[in-house]
């Protein structure tokens, strides 16, 4: 298969005081015989991105998605820990209402 040409769109989403703005980019380059494909559309994704402002780094969205997993088991560990300490602390405050006859005016 001979690519001639290679095309690349994007759009971009933005909020301005309660109006919606899209900005939408499409480009095509078209390729020498010489040139490499996979190459030559990085690096056209690179230029639609960066007129629209956006960044696409596959590399750099899989790192921030595996950080956030990872800091998404950590706090789902902590609410598990909480709801176990909740727990023991209401089954020790059932111990102490049974134990105590609870008086509203302590004097």
């Amino acid at each position: 298969m001979n690519i001639c040409t290679i095309g690349y769109g994007r759009g971009s989403t933005h909020d301005f005081e309660s109006s919606n703005y899209r900005e939408y980019v499409y480009m095509e380059a078209k390729l020498e015989p010489w040139e490499n494909t996979e190459e030559s559309l990085i690096l056209l994704r690179q230029v639609v991105c960066s007129k629209i402002g956006l960044s696409e780094s596959v590399t750099e969205l899989e790192s921030q998605r595996e950080s956030l997993s990872t800091e998404l088991a950590h706090i789902l560990n902590r609410i598990e820990e909480a709801r176990q300490r909740w727990s023991k602390i209401e089954s020790f405050m059932e111990k102490i209402g049974s134990a105590v006859e609870f008086d509203p005016i302590p004097f």
